[in-house]
């Protein structure tokens, strides 16, 4: 009987940490954003496929305060982001195709099922800790930099 309850033991915990999804382990690589008074650089990871677009920053404990996740949608789109098994709260700063921020989500609430809209189209999602955008005034009309993003002209 010690053995049978032995193996459920352990066949609960193998089932266990099987169901929860493993932490990407995605490159990372430079984006800097241009405010009105300073460059900030940032360390971001890249989630561009639709796997890893959907694990995000879920389950995730800590992030540096120079750190992020840069979401690539590979198009222009209405986005809609939520907060779901995400422990961090977060800001969002949506970003179009040539790299003008055109909106910030400041502050979102962890676990939260809440759709966060894009206000405008978007192709990227740059999520960081909740308040560096407030305190480092990251705004509309922001210059995003990084190599995914083919920088056109200069954002309003």
């Amino acid at each position: 009987m010690n053995k049978l309850i032995s193996y459920v033991l352990l066949a609960s915990i193998i089932a266990l940490y099987t169901a929860i999804p493993a932490l990407a382990d995605l490159e990372k690589s430079q984006l800097s954003i241009l405010t009105d008074d300073r460059r900030l650089e940032f360390q971001v990871e890249l989630a561009e496929s639709a796997e890893d677009r959907r694990q995000g920053l879920m389950f995730r404990e800590e992030m540096g305060l120079a750190e992020g996740m840069l979401f690539d949608f590979k198009e222009t789109r209405q986005i809609t982001m939520w907060m779901a098994n995400t422990i961090l709260p977060l800001d969002m700063v949506f970003i179009d195709s040539k790299g003008c921020v055109v909106g910030v989500a400041f502050n979102t609430v962890p676990y939260s099922r809440d759709p966060i809209p894009s206000p405008a189209p978007a192709q990227y999602v740059l999520e960081i800790n909740a308040g560096v955008a407030r305190l480092s005034n990251i705004r509309s009309g922001n210059q995003v930099f990084h190599d995914t993003i083919e920088t056109g002209s200069q954002c309003n």
